[in-house]
């Protein structure tokens, strides 16, 4: 036996809903668009985006139901923006950061004397027939008082240059001194 839908109960709501759809139909186009305008003027932005975007999306056809499509416009503006406020924030904070910690020295003693250490890599590009070129990368210690105290190099192919790498102490002992480097005619041996 094919199983039948039960049929609920009609309530008070179900006749005014009828009511009211029939006076819409009498009253015709004029009453809904006025009914359209006072509902506009109070929606909140973020209701009345929903509707501005429909056309927008008409195009890609995407469905209304989507709101959280990453491919909007106005997603792709808020991720922009996400991306540049985190930005100004994280410099903001390297350099209130770096202030603390300048502050934090005695400048009279611990500044003068402090370790510094200044690394500039000269990157070579890919060559057609070699592969790639050799990478220089000098490392000097300095002081504030007496300027450059040590000059070293060191030579690496770019093949075995990792990105990311961190400086460690342990491989200053692995770095070619400059004046070594300066003895061979300007030719630069590794080591």
């Amino acid at each position: 036996m094919p199983q039948t839908k039960k049929e609920s109960p009609e309530d008070g709501f179900s006749f005014l809903l009828l009511d009211v759809q029939k006076k819409v139909q009498e009253r015709g186009a004029a009453f809904m668009s006025e009914m359209a305008a006072l509902m506009w003027e109070h929606m909140t932005p973020d209701e009345r985006w929903t509707y501005e975007e429909r056309p927008r999306n008409k195009k890609q056809n995407l469905s209304h139901a989507d709101s959280k499509n990453k491919f909007r416009p106005r997603r792709r503006y808020c991720l922009w923006l996400e991306r540049v406020l985190i930005r100004a924030n994280r410099q903001t904070s390297m350099t209130q950061e770096i202030e603390e910690r300048v502050f934090a020295l005695k400048h009279q003693n611990s500044l003068k004397s402090l370790l510094l250490h200044l690394v500039h890599v000269n990157c070579c590009c890919i060559h057609r027939i070699a592969g790639y070129l050799s990478c220089e990368i000098p490392l000097a210690e300095l002081t504030i008082v007496d300027g450059v105290k040590k000059l070293f190099h060191v030579f690496l192919h770019l093949k075995t240059f990792l990105s990311g790498w961190r400086f460690h102490d342990a491989w200053i002992q692995k770095l070619v001194p400059h004046y070594k480097c300066l003895n061979n005619g300007g030719k630069y041996v590794e080591k």
